[in-house]
């Protein structure tokens, strides 16, 4: 499983720790990326929290983790 946040995501940023963990004990892969200064929804092109950078960062991410996953 892959998980993109903004770091600005004050509520996603309070539970990682413990998704972290309850996927570790479920023995789920899960990668979280984090990009700091983003907010919630960065990667919505259409709304005003809307940050190019991070999208453009956070975008080969996922398209090479559905490659993999759906290989």
């Amino acid at each position: 499983m892959l998980a993109i946040y903004g770091g600005i995501d004050d509520s996603l940023m309070t539970a990682l720790p413990e998704v972290r963990t309850t996927m570790a004990a479920a023995g789920i892969d899960f990668t979280a990326t984090v990009y700091e200064g983003a907010k919630h929804a960065f990667f919505n092109n259409t709304g005003g929290n809307y940050d190019a950078k991070a999208a453009a960062a956070a975008w080969p991410l996922a398209l090479d983790f559905l490659a993999k996953a759906l290989a």
